[in-house]
């Protein structure tokens, strides 16, 4: 992480579950099997270096590159990330 960022970095995630999480000032004993590194992120959300953002899976450009999407979405993501042509 930058120390000497002016605003929180803006993260964008498409899980509202893990987003929730992240952000609530309590813990929760469903929250137990979570890894003790995800819990750097509840700590930079505290401290405000980083913020966690809600976007659609249909929006999210990385997707292409970790899950399956159905071909019409893969190709428009594709197409954003300028990748179309590799194909």
């Amino acid at each position: 992480m930058v120390d000497n960022i002016s605003k929180p970095l803006r993260l964008y995630y498409d899980n509202k579950t893990a987003i929730f999480y992240a952000n609530s000032n309590k813990s929760s004993g469903a929250a137990k099997h979570i890894e003790i590194k995800y819990f750097v992120v509840k700590d930079r959300i505290l401290y405000h270096t980083i913020e966690l953002e809600h976007i659609s899976t249909k929006e999210m450009l990385a997707n292409p590159l970790r899950k399956g999407l159905s071909p019409n979405i893969f190709h428009e993501l594709i197409a954003s990330m300028g990748l179309l042509d590799s194909l």
